[in-house]
């Protein structure tokens, strides 16, 4: 990787457009100069060296380049002579002027540089491309409340278009504004009490639906990807409140809102999720989706309520929130490498190349691959660390890290047996399924028969429905798991890439408080446990067994936490998280070995090969485990 794909990789990074390696050479990421919510820009490398930059969107190179504070001379490998220009012995260019005789472009051939007299006339020309105006257009000031920008949105069958127009040395450019950023409506932020709350959404659109709810509202240029190059000093003193979209992008911007706000020294910053009091605001939505609709989305309004109903209910409700607070530093949470040296040898070897491959950290694949061997072996076996106290290899396995940090992936590769080895088990109970439904149409015959005959011996025998084994689950509803347990004495894996929506359905229930966190604890621990609920009626559990692994977000972590008595309950104890540095991605050509999956099938298939032993009463009981005195020492 040359220096300027470097210097482009940690901009696109620093304005938060999440790069991610494609291919050898290749990356894509959110455009940073348009609202741009999934990957867009194509970013290549030629044979000279320079970054190649595709927007699909159809953003000029000029105007990305601008986005990130970058020239376009920044694109050019400083190793490698640029296109008509001599290398010197130390490889930097020599002589030539910046701009070629012709008055061509010599460092951005793609790049729209025009610079027009009027902000008419610059309007003029971007309204050509879409040959009709523009359906929304909102402005920006300076602090002189004179106009220094334009953001302007075409809604296409495609989806929605915008581009910027704004004010440099040279005139008004069809091209993002310079850095630092004038917030939305700073014009009316200056003018108000210093007692007025200040409502950050993710987009100018949101911002005018807030307006229309009687609050004074504000968004960065760019969304997303303009937050840190956003001027955040109009909000010192003031007290704030974002509201995030309804996306893992709108928490990500929430939060680096709260950091840069609290930064410039906001009196105060209170996150209000809309989602969690508007079950039917869709993915993705925002404010605007809530005046839009006729029902609020599900806020909690009276008959009859107008927006302004809704600002006083975002102004009461989001005074009930604590204030956003930074992290405090704990000097005692220092990363340690995970101890792949502690892992069987084919568990080791897998873990080493597969995170090789990957460029992930190894924790990524180890905590799901040991927690996917502990749901292998279930309750067939436990150990007993001490008389009276014998534990089950139940594992709850969280890898944490940002969007792009290839969790998914890991867990994937990690899971990839005991996946297979369900698919195998649901396909067999296919077929045992069509071998009942067969049984159970000659039994109604038969039966029939028999009543009819009036016949004196014993009446025929009806079938059994099989049982379907289950060995892995996804559904983390008390309902679903619960025959599923009772039907399944091993015990399960819930496997999921997201596992906030595990840790938000404890207690889901109204008049079950508490009931849910006591059937996790259940089955981290392997008890027996009864489920009642109004609709389905009581049902026993001898055995609750569940393995757990996923990924999650650093900041739905704290989250879901924070909002939960997880820590006073003892949940949160056992989990088992790994949260390692992130990693710079590069391209590798390096796999996984077959020889080294394959000895890990070998270890799996001999997990799921161990059984229960038997009581004297006939039931599957766990084979009890000893330590030797040297485990027991280490232990």
């Amino acid at each position: 990787m040359n220096q300027a794909v470097e210097r482009l990789l940690a901009a696109l990074e620093n304005a938060g457009c999440d790069p991610r390696p494609a291919g050898e050479n290749k990356w894509q990421a959110r455009c940073p100069s348009h609202e741009d919510r999934r990957p867009s820009l194509s970013i290549g490398v030629g044979a000279d060296g320079r970054v190649l930059l595709t927007c699909f969107a159809g953003c000029p190179v000029g105007r990305i380049c601008d986005a990130l504070g970058m020239k376009a001379a920044d694109l050019f490998d400083d190793e490698k002579p640029r296109p008509g220009r001599k290398a010197r012995t130390n490889g930097k260019p020599n002589g030539g002027n910046s701009k070629p005789k012709d008055g061509g472009k010599a460092d951005n051939p793609n790049g729209d540089d025009r610079a027009f007299r009027t902000v008419a006339e610059a309007v003029d020309a971007v309204t050509r491309q879409f040959r009709r105006n523009a359906d929304y257009q909102w402005q920006y000031v300076d602090r002189e409340r004179r106009l220094v920008g334009l953001v302007l949105r075409w809604d296409t069958k495609d989806g929605k278009e915008i581009r910027p127009v704004s004010l440099h040395a040279q005139g008004w450019r069809l091209t993002a504004l310079p850095k630092p950023r004038p917030l939305y409506n700073l014009g009316a932020i200056l003018a108000a009490s210093a007692e007025t709350p200040i409502i950050v959404c993710e987009g100018e659109k949101a911002c005018d639906a807030a307006a229309k709810c009687g609050l004074l509202a504000t968004t960065s240029s760019g969304g997303a990807c303009g937050v840190k190059l956003s001027d955040w000093q109009p909000v010192r003193g003031r007290n704030v409140i974002v509201l995030p979209d309804h996306d893992a992008a709108g928490e990500k911007y929430a939060e680096d809102v709260a950091k840069l706000c609290h930064a410039a020294g906001a009196a105060n910053v209170r996150i209000l999720r809309l989602s969690d009091f508007a079950p039917g605001l869709p993915e993705g939505g925002d404010l605007a989706d809530i005046v839009e609709s006729s029902d609020w989305c599900g806020l909690p309004l009276p008959k009859g309520a107008t927006p302004k109903d809704v600002g006083r209910w975002i102004l009461t409700t989001a005074e009930g929130n604590e204030p956003w607070a930074p992290e405090p530093p704990d000097e005692r949470l220092v990363w340690k490498p995970y101890p792949v040296e502690a892992l069987p040898k084919a568990f080791r070897d897998f873990v080493e190349t597969t995170a090789e491959a990957f460029g992930c950290d190894e924790s990524y694949v180890a905590l799901p691959l040991l927690t996917a061997a502990g749901g292998a072996i279930g309750l067939t076996r436990k150990l007993e660390a001490k008389a009276g106290w014998r534990v089950p290899p139940i594992l709850w396995g969280v890898i944490v890290g940002e969007s792009g940090s290839l969790k998914t992936p890991a867990i994937k590769a990690a899971l990839r047996w005991t996946e297979r080895r369900q698919a195998r088990l649901l396909a067999e109970h296919d077929k045992d399924r069509l071998r009942f439904e067969a049984e159970l149409a000659r039994y109604e015959r038969d039966i029939a028969a028999w009543k009819r005959d009036k016949r004196a011996d014993d009446p025929p025998q009806k079938p059994e429905p099989p049982t379907a084994r289950r060995i892995v689950v996804s559904d983390t509803t008390v309902e679903a798991l619960g025959p599923i347990l009772r039907d399944n004495p091993r015990g399960v894996l819930l496997a999921r890439d997201e596992l906030s929506g595990w840790l938000s359905s404890f207690d889901r229930y109204v008049g079950t408080k508490g009931g849910d966190s006591a059937f996790w604890l259940s089955a981290h621990g392997g008890l027996s446990h009864t489920v009642d609920r109004k609709t389905s009626g009581a049902f026993y559990i001898p055995a609750a067994a569940v393995c757990v692994t996923g990924g999650i977000q650093p900041a739905v972590l704290r989250r879901v936490l924070a909002d939960g008595n997880y820590f006073e309950n003892g949940l949160a104890s056992r989990l088992l998280m790994a949260f390692p540095p992130r990693r710079r991605k590069r391209w590798t050509e390096s796999g996984v070995p077959q020889w080294a999956a394959d000895d890990v099938e070998r270890v799996f298939d001999k997990l799921f090969a161990l059984q229960h032993d038997i009581a004297l009463d006939g039931e599957p009981v766990p084979h009890v485990m000893r330590l030797s005195p040297e485990a027991k020492e280490r232990y």
